[in-house]
């Protein structure tokens, strides 16, 4: 049985089907800041999208062209849907054709060096953005090379404008660049980055035993390290602003959480400095069935009232534990105010009950359904 959907076909200036290109439909009210309501689909190799949503919604219709050919940069149209578009209100396919002129070419080569002269083989190249002459930017999609040992690389197609490129390697700090095409060869340093030292410390002053530390900077940048009885080490640090999480597991003394804090990288100086958990409030009681029994090993988590967790994510503010064989249980350290505890997370239907949070609580009773094969 064939699902019921609209249409939307997209071509070329000769009737050809374009593959890849865009077709989004944004039912955000025209006053929003912000939005998330948005469709997007993506044309098939006949160069059509059937959506449910299209035969229903109302919103703004925007169909680009691929990012291969130049994106929005390269050919647009967006209409009040389905109202004022062509074809909207009949029973066909919205047929929609953007002609996209093929966007000037040129190649791009240089080479990749370390700050001491010697080349660099195997450090990757990528295009982040093209801003074309007349000042339109667009990611023009997955193009990239990779230097030799010579540390020569060559891009042979690259639409001609300023290029951001991202260079990577594992043994060096990331690096964005610009480069202008055409034009001569692009000359690449890499530097070795700086290095962060540090401990993950607890609440209550003491190191963490096992935690695991991500960082991220330079747009792709990233880096995960295991803890090793609280010291961390990263290194190849890009300068600049690091976005740092640290997260732990639920069987430990704080729960599986989260702590997200900044540092400030200042070219490759070493850095010295320790990740510290804030104080709070505990809380702490036993969750049982609807006899009474004590459930053990119950997943239990704590979220400040208000805020709402998806089925199968886990919140940002969430913080997750371990009840022992007796069914009790302790958040330790939660930011002071109300929380919603909810268990057991292993069962399809879940209980909650709300504490103030204004001081430590104990003897809280949860009563919960006990999952199944438990």
């Amino acid at each position: 049985m064939t699902r019921e959907c609209r249409v939307v076909k997209v071509v070329d200036g000769r009737g050809q089907p374009v593959v890849g290109a865009t077709v989004s439909l944004s039912m955000c009210p025209a006053e929003a800041t912000t939005c998330s309501d948005i469709a997007v689909w993506t044309t098939d190799r006949r160069g059509r999208v059937c959506a449910e949503q299209l035969l229903e919604a109302e919103g703004e219709l925007d169909v680009r062209a691929p990012d291969r050919l130049g994106g929005h940069c390269a050919a647009s149209k967006s209409w009040e849907y389905p109202r004022g578009v062509p074809e909207g209100r009949g029973p066909g396919p919205v047929v929609v054709k953007l002609d996209a002129p093929p966007l000037p070419r040129a190649a791009l080569k240089g080479s990749v060096t370390s700050s001491n002269g010697q080349p660099i083989k195997d450090a990757t190249i990528g295009i982040e953005s093209v801003t074309l002459s007349t000042g339109c930017s667009y990611s023009p999609g997955p193009i990239s090379a990779m230097s030799s040992p010579s540390g020569r690389f060559a891009l042979p197609q690259v639409p001609q404008g300023t290029a951001t490129l991202q260079i990577t390697h594992r043994d060096f700090a990331a690096r964005t660049v610009q480069a202008v095409i055409p034009s001569a060869d692009a000359d690449i340093v890499l530097d070795a980055g700086a290095i962060w030292r540090g401990h993950v410390i607890d609440p209550d002053g003491q190191v963490l035993a096992d935690c695991l530390v991500s960082a991220r900077a330079a747009r792709s940048w990233s880096a995960t390290i295991q803890c090793s009885e609280g010291k961390f080490s990263i290194e190849h640090l890009p300068p600049g602003e690091v976005e740092v999480l640290v997260g732990t597991d639920e069987r430990s003394q704080l729960g599986h959480r989260t702590l997200t804090t900044k540092v400030h990288v200042t070219d490759t100086q070493p850095l010295t400095q320790d990740l510290s958990w804030p104080k709070g409030i505990a809380v702490s009681g036993v969750i049982v069935d609807e006899s009474g029994v004590p459930i053990g090993d119950a997943r239990l988590s704590a979220l400040p009232k208000g805020e709402h967790r998806l089925p199968s994510e886990f919140h940002p503010q969430e913080v997750v534990a371990r009840a022992d064989a007796a069914g009790q249980f302790t958040f330790r350290h939660l930011a002071p105010g109300p929380w919603v505890i909810t268990g057991d997370l292993r069962a399809p239907r879940r209980s909650q009950v709300e504490v103030d949070g204004a001081k430590d609580q104990r003897g809280v009773r949860l009563v919960a359904v006990r999952p199944q094969g438990n």
